[in-house]
């Protein structure tokens, strides 16, 4: 695979973060990349943020809740020949409860948008 951009996007701003290694990168390193730009918002563990990623080949959005989520999305993107990979941060709106994660993770890819207020 080509080494790809990694852009996260969070409130509408686009965070440039470089150039990753897809093969080499991890959810976690993303959700820490994340970590960085959500800390002054109060959210600090990898549990209160999820990646949302727009698969290129049907335009539907995402959420990278594992690895091999991660790792076809990358592939996607190498198979379409994309140099950015843009993932939108997303607050995980009750991390506390146990299920909450999924179950908003399956909604978002159904389409649904869930506020975070």
């Amino acid at each position: 695979m080509l080494p790809l951009q990694l852009h996260l996007m969070y409130k509408g701003e686009r965070h440039r973060i470089g150039l990753i290694e897809p093969e080499e990168y991890t959810q976690q390193q993303i959700k820490n990349k994340a970590l960085k730009i959500t800390r002054e918002h109060g959210m600090t563990t990898p549990e209160s943020v999820q990646l949302s990623v727009t698969n290129p080949r049907n335009k539907l959005p995402i959420i990278v809740d594992s690895e091999a989520v991660l790792q076809a999305q990358f592939a996607a993107h190498d198979s379409m020949k994309m140099a950015v990979f843009e993932a939108t941060i997303l607050p995980t709106l009750r991390h506390d409860l146990p299920l909450c994660e999924v179950l908003q993770a399956m909604l978002h890819n159904c389409g649904v948008r869930l506020s975070a207020e």
